[in-house]
């Protein structure tokens, strides 16, 4: 049972390589050629943190060959920062309606309740 198990895998494996080369290799227009062949690399060295650096890099290893190189960074303090600019803005939104509604200038302060339209 054990060999006919490591057998079947192996015919998959190798129907799997067969079918994946087909894929790479044709020329199909919908499909664009940088999808096919894009990468992702973690752990970048701090030097190499910067698209043109990267390109650099890859160019000086694959010479002509690098499409190009993009840089994305996991900075959760600029997501938290997102979400108060957001905040800020919907309240600058409300009392610029408010001003508008009412004709008295809004005043924010802490603990206070909202100009209410």
């Amino acid at each position: 049972l054990t060999f006919y198990v490591l057998y079947v895998m192996n015919e998959e494996y190798k129907h799997f390589v067969e079918v994946r080369r087909e894929y790479l290799a044709r020329e199909d227009s919908e499909v664009h050629p940088q999808h096919q062949y894009s990468i992702m690399i973690e752990n970048i060295p701090n030097e190499l943190r910067s698209d043109k650096a990267l390109y650099d890099y890859f160019d000086a290893l694959f010479p002509g060959r690098v499409h190009s190189a993009c840089v994305a960074m996991n900075i959760p303090d600029l997501e938290e920062l997102a979400k108060r600019r957001a905040r800020v803005l919907r309240r600058l939104e409300k009392s610029m309606a408010c001003f508008e509604a009412t004709g008295n200038r809004p005043m924010h302060v802490v603990g206070r309740k909202r100009c209410k339209v």
